[in-house]
């Protein structure tokens, strides 16, 4: 910018031409000794050249003025703080204003040549803003924009409707059903707990454990103090139901139907029992079951009562003094009155109604005596084989095979009779 102007100016100085009069010159001769023309010629060169170098220095005063503005740009554009912009804002703006100006002017004189007039006239505006910085004020000003922070530049504190280490450590609470009976049992880490039960408070410290016999229904609720300021929240509620009642009565055992059976009565007001035996099980209910001991021995029962998700439940033992073999006796006479003892047939075949088949054997050759597969065909003691009847003081062989066991049962059955 500096040689441009510099270039301008000594275009212009070269095509100078002060004006000229001859008749001052005239003038001035006159008023001069003629001795003194040699001193004379010399002074009117000293004053044309005094001249010239004054019109010289007017026109290249401005050429040193880019270089304070330059000084000063640099400066305030090294000027980062916020406090220099609250002190010197008129200036700041001025600043920004001569350096739009200087930004405009490069870029126009990289696409287009000025003329000599605008570089005069620029100059010249340039040398009035060094002289009166303030005269810039009263054009018209881009209003400088506030910096738009980023959520991300400037961390800002926010307070929160609730910090989260003023919460609970438990936030869910914990429920569900115990039952009256039951062991309860709780161990303690890092917080005290306070068990609330039956109207009593137990209070557990730190890494203890804790077991409580449930005696009664009720309520049982577990609160731990894990607050900030060591304030209680409750981390388990349970209800403790009661649980059923459950008795049992073992009737005598029995043979109506033909079979060892022994009924199990039950008082209870569970709304669901379960049966447990070592023997066969029938007719199984709400009120009751049925044993059939086939064998002899031990036999365990177990009954289990329901209500709600509780449970209660009893053990019983009983005992079988005798096997069960068909209920048929060893021994008959065919010459008795009495029907019954007349003729041989197991008993319980009489009642039970179930198909079979029974054999009377000669124990010394094998051979059959007699068979029926009848319940009211029994044998009067009459040899098939010959139509006699069997000698007395004998024993016979019988043999009886089921078609149709019931659970438990073996399907084969044998004994001895004898005639008396």
């Amino acid at each position: 910018m500096k040689e441009n102007l510099e270039n301008a100016f000594k275009k212009a100085l070269d095509q100078h031409e002060l004006p000229y009069d001859p008749s001052a010159w005239s003038r001035l001769e006159t008023q001069l000794p003629a001795s003194k023309s040699h001193w004379l010629t010399l002074k009117k060169s000293g004053l044309f050249g005094a001249a010239v170098l004054l019109v010289a220095t007017y026109l290249l005063w401005p050429t040193s003025a880019p270089k304070k503005v330059s000084q000063d740009t640099s400066v305030a554009s090294h000027a980062p703080s916020a406090s220099s912009k609250v002190q010197h804002p008129t200036v700041q703006t001025s600043h920004s204003q001569a350096q739009a100006s200087s930004t405009a002017f490069n870029t126009d004189h990289q696409t287009t040549q000025p003329t000599q007039g605008a570089q005069l006239a620029q100059g010249t505006e340039m040398h009035q803003a060094l002289e009166n910085p303030l005269a810039l004020t009263n054009q018209t000003l881009q209003p400088e924009r506030t910096p738009q922070l980023s959520s991300h530049s400037i961390p800002f504190f926010q307070y929160p409707s609730q910090s989260p280490e003023l919460k609970a450590q438990s936030t869910e609470i914990e429920s569900g059903f115990k039952c009256q009976g039951e062991t309860f049992t709780y161990s303690t880490t890092t917080w005290e707990v306070v068990i609330v039960y039956a109207g009593q408070r137990y209070e557990l410290d730190r890494n203890q454990a804790f077991q409580l016999q449930l005696t009664q229904p009720g309520k049982l609720s577990v609160s731990v103090f894990n607050g900030p300021y060591g304030q209680a929240s409750i981390e388990a509620e349970y209800t403790v139901q009661a649980k059923p009642t459950l008795s049992m009565v073992v009737e005598a055992i029995n043979y109506e139907d033909g079979c060892p059976r022994i009924q199990l009565q039950v008082e209870s007001n569970a709304t669901a029992l379960d049966w447990k035996a070592s023997g066969p099980l029938q007719n199984q209910s709400n009120r009751g079951a049925d044993l059939l001991a086939f064998r002899e021995g031990s036999y365990s029962i177990q009954t289990i009562a329901h209500l709600g998700e509780c449970s209660s439940a009893e053990n019983l033992r009983i005992q079988q003094p005798e096997e069960y073999n068909l209920l048929a006796v060893n021994a008959f006479n065919p010459n008795s009155l009495d029907e019954r003892n007349a003729h041989f047939m197991p008993f319980a075949l009489t009642k039970r109604q179930t198909p079979f088949r029974m054999v009377i054997l000669d124990p010394e050759t094998g051979a059959i005596v007699f068979e029926s597969s009848d319940a009211n065909n029994a044998w009067d003691g009459i040899d098939q084989r010959n139509g006699k009847l069997i000698p007395a003081q004998k024993s016979y062989i019988w043999k009886v095979v089921l078609a149709h066991p019931l659970p438990g049962e073996k399907s084969e059955y044998k004994g001895t009779i004898v005639r008396v």
